[in-house]
């Protein structure tokens, strides 16, 4: 009984993370997401996609379900940031998220 509480409580942390996020990036207008987040770091659209590259990932991780996004883990995980590469426009990566 005490697993099946301590689990709902990590669930409603990971959702409640996951509405924080999405309402921080529903914010943002794309051309906001498209600036460095502070000089020499990344991007907002980086970050939106490698979040949202990592959170596909763990749901396979926990073998909950196979990869939605497999075609963005090179972009978002394996590569870093380059303001000047932008394989999915930020509609794309939104919709993903």
């Amino acid at each position: 009984m005490a697993d099946t509480i301590q689990t709902q409580m990590i669930i409603e942390s990971w959702k409640s993370t996951v509405r924080r996020t999405s309402a921080l990036f529903d914010k943002l207008s794309d051309e906001e997401l498209l600036k460095q987040v502070s000089p020499n770091r990344n991007t907002g659209y980086y970050l939106l996609g490698h979040l949202t590259a990592v959170h596909d990932l763990l749901m396979v991780l926990l073998d909950f379900r196979e990869p939605m996004f497999p075609e963005i883990k090179d972009s978002f995980i394996r590569t870093p940031d380059n303001p000047n590469a932008q394989p999915f426009s930020v509609a794309e990566l939104r919709s993903m998220w």
